[in-house]
């Protein structure tokens, strides 16, 4: 009788680790993707001026890293609102 519940246990605790570990994988690829575009945004920008202009731009972004990617995302949020709202007009 004990066997079957310890068996039960296991795989319950078996498939909730599973579940975990492709929550937290996905999540961690998406975080890494949205990282990846905004220094591609960020690089592009900062292309068309001069190399002394990019290398202070470079300092600050680097010092603002945080309040620089969130500045980012709200962007692409608006963005994306604009792309929503344009189609609904349609």
């Amino acid at each position: 009788m004990k066997r079957p519940r310890i068996w039960t246990a296991t795989f319950v605790l078996l498939a909730l680790s599973i579940a975990a570990n492709f929550f937290l994988g996905g999540h961690s690829i998406l975080c890494l993707r949205q990282g990846a575009s905004a220094r591609v945004l960020l690089s592009e920008m900062a292309a068309s001026y001069p190399p002394e202009v990019r290398q202070e731009f470079r300092g600050i972004v680097r010092d603002n890293r945080t309040r620089t990617f969130e500045m980012v995302r709200e962007l692409r949020n608006a963005r994306a609102a604009l792309a929503t709202a344009q189609t609904k007009r349609r």
